[in-house]
């Protein structure tokens, strides 16, 4: 730009802040204003009230306050109310609700501080609060501004057209003409006359000559909506964001009322739930405006949960129970997928997405990439069985021309929206492109200057013309183009290459979700066979049950980058979670066994797998007191033996799929001999020799089936492996690719003892130490199991370290397989390539295998997610312990386990899934009354004949007929399997994951027969 015009447009920016200035006609403090402060909302009612005073302080770290005053707001200009709470941090508050005649008006907080207020006489409450930052807050009294339509008008419209020029070449002559342009209508304006007739005048007149539409048709089309991103919990607490939500939902609402072209889209199911409870009244307004079209429903989930740790049956219900619910309040059917925030996503999310009827898959996170750019903004994800979604990045940028991603959190200007089309890379494809706008993560919102400024954005062809419309209808128009359109492909998991530690950070909220998938899991099924029992169904209980399960995976809590309130809150929650999802299993087990014939003091075993189970069992401590007995499985003795802790453990019982037997005493009897060897340095059983060195650490597992050893030549496996943890930015969320340039191997072996010499198990117990923690270990080896077990416990002490367990394998695969929802995926055990240096952290769900083509070993776990790969080495992430936002994260006892499980073949062709599965989720035992006459023992009530093919749901249908059905094929085979049921159904549908009918399934015999092709799932609903 020329000097001359650099001038000019210095000149015109000058000339419209004046404008901004001037537009408010007269100012009134308002000074008598009532004060009461407290630590909680509840406590305000009883406070001791002041009156206000200027310059004094209010508030202080998460407090509460009400501002009470009365106003007379004059007839003529249009009047705002300017509150300034405080000039906290956008993250942090201060932040209040206007209410208006005990009617929610407007929100206040650092972007929102003016409220539109109609004549009369009002009494106005402002309900603050004082956030989480530790300063006070200095009280200014509330002032009324009379404003001039006319000026403020002209000052957007001088605004708009000086930032739209400034999106142009320095050269180009239309910016050029834009800048005379304007310059000419403003100086119309005496400047020196402000608030006369004359001004005024001038005013009207200068706006005039800056009307007449400018020539060309704009090339691109941006698709802007209001767009308030609320973190569920993050660096507030959960009852923080249910106030958050009302006071977005309020400035939402009166924009709305205000702007009648406006849209607003809002997602996240879980907001709404809350609002009836919180605010009914808001609630019915936000109805009215969905029935209008104008207020979005968006999103399709509970809430914009992980994708990364989330099981796969979490996910279809986050989508079936947010899509259900915004179908049965607003009647609205949800096509997109809307996780902007959300770390990386897994690789069968387009299948899980598409079942449920979603059509567009919506982010913005992996603008976030550390290394590599991801290749496109508009394209088809194809997941692991080959299902197809079309995928869409937004690509506004950022708030700050110092951030390097693009945001969900846009702010409406022409710079803004020159960006988002001069960032995205699929312009020969498609011209339509999505804009949310609004301030965002704690909430907030879009703002009037923004809508001032959207509103005047489509004079100007030469930027995209924007409209305001909702994600939806362009995700509608997104779907047309691209039956015209070949938009590229790509397969896999969307990996973030950032946020790596989330995977590990705060482990036990990781282990206690997993738990939950599980436990609620197995309380469906057993409830579905009470249901045909005759026991009535706890549909309500379950699924309230479910949507806390939900809400905790979020990405802000899940994955452990929340403050410590946060994860206060989440330890009462999971205790609730975990105490009613085992009642509702006790109650259908007893009701199901119930029916059994047994003798009084027989055991009743249960078996939530659909395949037969043969491993031995440890049983609850107390199950059987009189150890002088044995136990009888039919006609054969099994052999016994109490655990170093009091359990029962019984070796050579059959618990059939999906089933139960019963288990009777019987007479003491000699047991076999044996064949269990365990010493300080020695563990053996037919499958396995494991020696370990003068460290406690294996030097050799041999496995004797295939006569070959595991460990590589010349290292040690289960080496504990301790990392200075300092990410340059995000101290829960990141491991950095630096973080092994320091690194300490936990070789301390303070105890070392045999604990349990058999008959049926045998047990090492190793103690360790590394600075003030301390790491207790019982590997376990099973007379009759091929499997080697580290239950672990570890008092954990230290700070931003990393702690690790490695396997240095004498496999050298090219690829390791980590299980993710419903399937595998195939990562490379050595980088080739700079995306896979960048994946030097990846995520893995129940194990990890490695394998050749005869034979491998796969590391199960029970609640650990994070993992990485060098050649035949694994390493399986246990601990992080960060100390921001939460300085006291993974400080503490943890208790978790993993195991070894050598095998013969490749994944497809061995049992490690079913291993897997075994590994997180025992049998289930207790004791049985007498019952003379029932059913037979043992007792099925569901077999899969066939490979490869699981059962991941079996529950009441939403609609409360029948009962369904989830299988899902897990090795990456094609399969023919047949389903045989105790009680064949009269009737047999195969849905989609949100259980509409899709066709109706021939019933053969006692069950039906399927296909699946790799890593299908298909869902089937039955009716008797």
């Amino acid at each position: 730009m020329t000097g001359k015009m650099k001038l000019l447009a210095g000149k015109l920016g000058r000339k419209i802040e004046e404008l901004s200035r001037l537009r408010i006609r007269d100012t009134r403090s308002i000074i008598d204003v009532d004060i009461r402060e407290a630590f909680s909302r509840e406590e305000l009612v009883s406070a001791e009230t002041r009156r206000g005073r200027s310059g004094e302080s209010w508030g202080g770290r998460d407090r509460y306050a009400e501002f009470s005053f009365s106003l007379d707001v004059p007839v003529g200009s249009p009047c705002r109310l300017r509150c300034d709470l405080g000039e906290g941090h956008e993250l942090f508050g201060p932040e209040g609700l206007v209410m208006v005649d005990e009617h929610p008006a407007h929100a206040l907080d650092k972007y929102h501080r003016e409220v539109p207020l109609k004549a009369g006489e009002h009494t106005i409450r402002i309900e603050a609060w004082s956030g989480l930052g530790d300063e006070p807050h200095l009280y200014m009294p509330p002032r009324l501004l009379l404003v001039d339509e006319e000026t403020e008008g002209l000052y957007f419209d001088g605004l708009c057209c000086l930032e739209a020029a400034l999106t142009l070449p320095e050269d180009d002559k239309r910016r050029i003409d834009l800048l005379y342009a304007l310059d000419e209508a403003l100086g119309r304006i005496d400047f020196r006359k402000p608030g006369t007739d004359e001004f005024y005048l001038s005013v009207i007149e200068a706006r005039r000559s800056l009307s007449n539409p400018l020539p060309g048709d704009a090339f691109a089309e941006v698709s802007a909506f209001g767009h308030c991103h609320i973190d569920l919990a993050w660096l507030w607490r959960v009852r923080h964001t249910r106030e958050k939500a009302v006071r977005s939902f309020s400035t939402a609402l009166s924009l709305l009322e205000r702007y009648p072209n406006f849209v607003f889209s809002q997602g996240q199911a879980q907001l709404y739930a809350w609002l009836p409870k919180d605010r009914p009244d808001m609630f019915r307004e936000v109805l009215e405006r969905v029935n209008e079209g104008r207020w979005e429903i968006t999103g399709s989930a509970w809430v914009e949960c992980d994708c990364n740790l989330t099981g796969g049956e979490s996910l279809v219900r986050q989508l079936l129970y947010g899509k259900r619910y915004f179908r049965e309040k607003f009647g609205v059917e949800t096509k997109v997928a809307w996780f902007p925030d959300t770390f990386g996503f897994n690789a069968n999310l387009p299948q899980i997405f598409r079942r449920c009827g979603i059509e567009v898959f919506i982010t913005s996170k992996l603008s976030w990439n550390q290394f590599n750019p991801f290749p496109h903004d508009t394209f088809w994800w194809e997941g692991i069985d080959g299902t197809e979604v079309l995928a869409h990045f937004i690509t506004t940028p950022p708030n700050s021309p110092d951030l390097p991603y693009f945001t969900y959190n846009g702010i409406l200007e022409a710079e803004k929206v020159a960006g988002t089309w001069a960032n995205y890379r699929q312009k020969g494809h498609n011209t339509a492109l999505v804009f949310p706008f609004g301030y965002g993560d704690g909430g907030g919102g879009p703002t009037m200057e923004m809508l001032e400024k959207g509103q005047r954005l489509p004079r100007f062809p030469f930027l995209p013309r924007v409209r305001f419309e909702g994600v939806e209808k362009f995700a509608h128009t997104l779907v047309d183009i691209s039956k015209n359109t070949d938009f590229p492909r790509y397969r896999g998991e969307l990996y973030l290459e950032y946020h790596r530690g989330t995977y590990t950070t705060q482990g036990w909220i990781k282990m206690l979700n997993r738990q939950s998938e599980i436990l609620y899991h197995e309380a469906e099924i057993a409830a579905s066979l009470a249901l045909r029992e005759g026991m009535e169904y706890p549909a309500k209980e379950l699924e309230e049950g479910w949507k806390e399960v939900l809400f905790h995976q979020f990405h802000d809590i899940l994955t452990g980058s929340s403050i410590a309130g946060v994860y206060e809150d989440a330890r009462a929650a999971y205790r609730h979670i975990l105490e009613n999802g085992q009642k509702m299993r006790e109650r259908a087990m007893r009701f199901i066994a119930g029916r059994m014939r047994a003798e009084k003091g027989s055991i009743c075993l249960f078996n939530f797998l659909a395949h037969t189970r043969e491993e031995p069992l440890g049983l609850p401590g107390g199950i059987l007191s009189d150890f002088e007995c044995s136990l009888v499985q039919g006609e054969k003795t099994c052999d016994t033996q109490q655990s170093e802790d009091g359990k029962l453990l019984v070796s050579g019982v059959s618990v059939p799929p999906c089933g139960c037997t019963v288990l009777r005493r019987g007479k003491k009897r000699k047991q076999k001999t044996s064949r269990l060897r365990v010493e300080e340095q020695l563990l053996e059983n037919e499958y396995f020799r494991v020696i370990l060195d003068n460290d406690g650490l294996i030097c050799s597992l041999f496995d004797k089936r295939l006569e070959r050893e595991c460990i590589a030549p010349g290292e040690t496996a289960n080496l504990f492996q301790a990392f200075e943890d300092l990410p340059i930015a995000h101290d829960a969320w990141d491991i950095d690719r630096y973080y092994q340039d320091k690194r300490w191997d936990i070789t301390d072996l303070s105890r070392i003892a045999v604990t349990e010499a058999g008959p049926v198990r045998g047990t090492l117990v190793l103690e360790r130490r590394f600075g003030r923690s301390t790491i207790i270990q019982r590997v376990r080896i099973w007379r009759d199991f091929d499997r080697l077990d580290f239950v672990t416990e570890i008092d954990w002490q230290e700070r931003n370290t990393l702690l690790k367990v490695a396997f240095p394998f004498s496999l050298r695969p090219q690829f390791a397989s980590c299980e993710i929802p419903w399937g595998y995926l195939l990562r490379p055990t050595s980088p080739s390539s700079e995306q896979d240096e960048a994946r030097f952290e990846v995520c893995a769900h129940r194990f990890v295998d490695i394998s050749e083509a005869d034979w491998g070993i796969a590391l199960l776990n029970d609640g650990k997610y994070g993992v990485d790969f060098c050649g035949g080495t694994v390493r399986l992430t246990c601990l992080k312990s960060p100390l921001y936002p939460d300085s006291t994260a993974d400080r503490g006892t943890h208790r978790f386990s993993y195991a070894l499980y050598p095998h013969r073949g490749n994944l497809p062709a061995s049992k490690v899934i079913e291993r897997a599965a075994e590994f997180n989720q025992p049998v289930h035992a207790f004791n049985m009354d007498d019952t003379k006459v029932g059913y037979e023992n043992p007792r099925s009530f569901i077999t899969i004949e066939g490979e490869g093919v699981f059962l991941e749901a079996l529950k009441k249908a939403e609609n409360g007929e029948g009962i369904v059905f989830r299988l899902v094929e897990r090795q990456g085979r094609r399969r023919h399997v047949k389903v045989r049921l105790l009680d064949p159904p009269l009737k047999l549908w195969e849905t989609n994951l949100m259980e509409d009918y899709e066709r109706e399934w021939p019933v053969k015999n006692d069950g039906w027969e399927a296909e699946f092709t790799p890593f299908q799932a298909r869902t089937f609903l039955a009716v008797w």
